[in-house]
């Protein structure tokens, strides 16, 4: 077991590092505009605590974004149904969440959503509004707790 922050990092294999240090590089250099900005990282809800504690990636200027670094991206919706959760977690929009994003650093790609669009897409309404859905996930939540 490591007892120090160096006993930690020399456990870690160089490949790995290298590896994350070129994900790292690669996503610096091909979001410059993002340097400086103001992000929330890894932003807990006002509902996490009622869902164990979640938390997400990154809030950065209103888009709620989760990395994936998976070699061989597959649509999972899954991934879409989290970022949603997530944005119903945030029972009093603290974030001033409009917009959901997956970012994968290994393809160079991301996909982006806003929020109202990605509701009525999988709802396949256009009257529902965040604010109630909020309100209705927490009771759902609460419900089954």
């Amino acid at each position: 077991m490591p007892t120090s922050t160096t006993d930690l990092l020399s456990a870690v294999p160089d490949d790995w590092v290298e590896d994350v240090a070129a994900l790292a590089t690669a996503f610096s250099e091909r979001y410059p505009e993002w340097r400086g900005t103001p992000a929330a990282l890894n932003p807990t809800f006002t509902g996490s605590g009622d869902i164990g504690g979640a938390d997400a990636d990154f809030i950065l200027d209103g888009c709620l974004w989760d990395i994936k670094t998976t070699k061989v991206p597959k649509g999972k919706s899954i991934w879409i149904h989290q970022l949603l959760g997530f944005a119903l977690l945030d029972y009093d929009d603290q974030f001033g969440i409009d917009r959901v994003g997956l970012l994968f650093p290994r393809q160079d790609t991301v996909a982006q959503w806003p929020l109202p669009d990605l509701i009525e897409t999988l709802s396949g309404r256009s009257d529902l509004d965040l604010p109630s859905l909020r309100q209705r996930f927490r009771a759902i939540i609460a419900d089954s707790g």
